[in-house]
């Protein structure tokens, strides 16, 4: 059973290894979730996950660790999926394009059929 005891023991061993280890990515982003968790404990205030999750992001080091932790992520799908993102564009343009020669040709072609028509009504 996960007591609080063993959150705060997780919290004691975190707050000493990841602030001593500077060569991860982000070292002290686990030891804010960590503690984090246990002063919602402490709290004993029941919210909802949104307001925990604002709460979560209040910190400005813990937005910069993860936007850290993101951007290469980010980086990594875009790479992926910009030549689909192109195409789309293109296909886009000349969708547009081959819509507005519809539109010119149907009405040059309205306006042939008016100008017939009035020709036959008149004679």
């Amino acid at each position: 059973m996960f007591s609080l005891f063993n959150l705060f023991t997780i919290n004691h061993y975190y707050s000493f290894s990841f602030r001593s280890n500077k060569t991860q990515l982000c070292p002290n982003i686990e030891y804010y979730a960590i503690d984090f968790i246990i002063k919602s404990i402490n709290n004993y205030q029941m919210k909802n996950v949104r307001d925990s999750c604002i709460e979560f992001f209040k910190n400005e080091d813990i937005r910069k660790n993860v936007r850290e932790i993101i951007k290469p992520i980010v980086n990594i799908i875009y790479n992926e999926i910009y030549v689909y993102l192109w195409f789309i564009c293109i296909y886009n343009v000349i969708l547009i394009f081959l819509v507005v020669i519809n539109l010119f040709l149907l009405l040059k072609w309205f306006s042939a059929i008016n100008k017939t028509n009035f020709k036959t009504e008149s004679s």
